[in-house]
């Protein structure tokens, strides 16, 4: 079994600024500027979720030339594009591990391809679908190996967000639990649901508890 924990939340946009704003606005605090991902052709903003996670929000960068391969989240998709472009979204998860080449030896990683990636001075390798697809249409997380000794939530300032819980809807529930199970992913809850999705719940300082939802549905306060 591979020791993995959540590493962090992606919330996707047809642009960063309409991204911040969004987030900004539902969750009541600020939101910190990324880098640019070179290799991607895209950039980031960041907000630390406590002292082992973080949200990120990703957006093509429009001043860096196309890369010559899918950008990762399915930013290239079409049907992601027309889903942005009505808002920004929730899409997928990242999960940390210590060893990404034992972690992704069983399915359904096995053969995605493992990439180094650079922002700035952070190092990292993650796992790569052929197309830039999600895994599981989202539900299932892609992985990430460190390789520098500070991760960005230790390198954000406090937000006062806490994520609370996770759950993901799918009805593929036996093999959803599989897979987490052997990432030792236990701590994400698992539903049986029509549509495949996540629902997030984050703590704020003012706005108390906000649900994120990655399937069509819009953002609510508790």
């Amino acid at each position: 079994m591979s020791d993995c924990k959540l590493d962090h939340l992606v919330v996707a946009a047809a642009d960063l600024d309409t991204g911040r704003e969004y987030i900004e606005d539902l969750l009541g605090v600020k939101t910190v500027q990324g880098g640019r991902h070179e290799t991607m052709g895209t950039h980031n903003r960041l907000l630390r979720l406590g002292d082992e996670q973080y949200l990120e929000i990703i957006a093509i960068d429009p001043e860096a030339p196309p890369p010559d391969h899918p950008r990762w989240f399915a930013l290239d998709d079409r049907a992601m594009q027309s889903l942005i472009q009505r808002g920004p979204r929730l899409v997928t998860w990242v999960a940390q591990t210590r060893n990404i080449d034992k972690a992704s030896a069983g399915p359904p990683y096995k053969g995605l391809e493992i990439r180094d990636m650079a922002r700035g001075d952070l190092r990292w390798r993650m796992t790569f679908t052929r197309e830039g697809e999600l895994l599981g249409e989202g539900t299932l997380p892609l992985l990430i190996e460190w390789q520098t000794g500070q991760t960005p939530p230790r390198r954000l300032a406090d937000s006062g967000c806490i994520l609370k819980r996770l759950v993901v809807r799918s009805p593929r529930v036996q093999e959803i639990r599989q897979t987490l199970r052997g990432l030792n992913l236990e701590n994400a809850e698992v539903d049986e649901a029509g549509q495949s999705g996540l629902d997030v719940t984050l703590h704020t300082p003012g706005q108390g508890d906000v649900i994120l939802h990655s399937a069509a549905k819009s953002e609510s306060n508790i």
